[in-house]
C-alpha cells in the first residue's frame, strides 16, 4: 500500500486501486499520522488539529468513529503488507514501511542527494525528489491554520531542495564569472545563484541578471505550483543568495 501526503492526500493498494476517505477529517486524521509515521499521536493534538478551537462534547467518541473509519479503508486493500492503526497510550499509531509514504521518499531522495559528488547526478536526485510534490502537503485534507503547525519543516524542506539543487545545476553547467550576457539559460528546472561574486555584479550585466532572475522565478513557481504562498517568488530568489534587488536594468534597495 502507497501513500501521498505532498499534495492531496492519497492511499493506493499493492495492486493499484485507489483507497478513498470521503470525509475531509479522516484524510486530515490519517495525515497527521502519516506525518508522525511510527509516533503516538496524543487524542488531545489530533482533536486539537481536528476541530482547532471549537471541538464539540463528543469530540473523543468521533475520534474512535473517524479512526474506525480510517481502518476499515486501510482494511478493504487487502494487502499482503499490512498498515496497523492502533490505540495506544494516551493516543493512536500507525504503522507502515516509511519507503511507502512520498514524505518519506522525498526525505531519502534529498539525504542521498546530499552524498553525492557528481552535480549532474546529485540534480538528478534531487529532481525526482521535488517531483514527488504535487502541491502544498495535504491540499484536500488541512486548511491554512492546520497547514501552518503542521507543515512548515516540510515547505522548509522543499526549499531547501530547491536550493540545493540550485548549487548542483550551477556546478554542472554555468559560472556567472563568464559574460552573462553571453551565456544562455541552462535546460533546468531549477538553476543556480550561490558562487555569484559581487565582482560579476560589478562589471555590469544587470540586464542578464534580471532576465536570469525571471527565468529562476518561472523554475521556484513551478516547483512550487498551487502553495497559495502570498511571497514573491522572485524576491525569495534574491533574499536567498543574497543578492541586490536588480529589477528592470537596476538595482533597488
Amino acid at each position: 500500500m502507497d501513500f501521498r501526503v505532498l499534495g492531496s492526500l492519497q492511499i493506493q493498494s499493492a495492486d493499484g486501486r485507489p483507497i478513498r476517505l470521503a470525509r475531509r477529517k479522516e484524510r486530515l486524521a490519517l495525515g497527521i499520522l502519516l506525518l508522525q509515521l511510527g509516533r503516538v499521536v496524543t487524542t488531545e493534538r489530533l482533536i486539537d488539529l481536528l476541530w482547532m478551537e471549537t471541538p464539540p462534547p463528543s469530540a473523543r467518541t468521533a475520534l474512535q468513529t473517524l479512526m474506525s473509519r480510517i481502518r476499515a479503508a486501510l482494511r478493504s486493500a487487502a494487502d499482503d503488507d499490512p498498515v496497523r492503526l492502533v490505540a495506544q497510550g494516551a493516543g493512536y499509531l500507525l504503522q507502515a514501511r516509511p519507503d511507502a509514504v512520498d514524505l518519506y521518499q522525498f526525505r531519502a531522495l534529498v539525504e542521498g542527494a546530499r552524498t553525492i559528488g557528481d552535480p549532474q547526478a546529485r540534480s538528478t536526485c534531487l529532481a525526482t525528489a521535488l517531483k514527488l510534490w504535487r502541491g502544498p502537503a495535504l491540499a484536500d485534507a488541512a486548511n491554512d491554520a492546520v497547514r501552518a503547525q503542521l507543515c512548515v519543516d516540510l515547505e522548509e524542506s522543499r526549499f531547501a531542495a530547491v536550493s540545493d539543487r540550485i548549487d548542483a545545476d550551477l556546478g554542472k553547467t554555468w559560472r556567472f564569472s563568464q559574460n552573462l550576457n553571453a551565456a544562455p539559460l541552462p535546460r533546468l528546472s531549477a538553476s543556480g545563484w550561490s558562487g555569484l561574486g559581487t565582482g560579476s555584479v560589478a562589471e555590469g550585466g544587470y540586464c542578464s541578471l534580471a532576465k536570469t532572475a525571471d527565468y529562476f522565478t518561472a523554475a521556484l513557481v513551478e516547483v512550487n505550483e498551487n502553495t497559495g504562498s502570498s511571497s514573491s517568488h522572485r524576491s525569495i530568489v534574491f533574499r536567498k543568495f543574497n543578492l541586490p534587488w536588480i529589477l528592470n536594468g537596476r538595482t533597488e534597495s
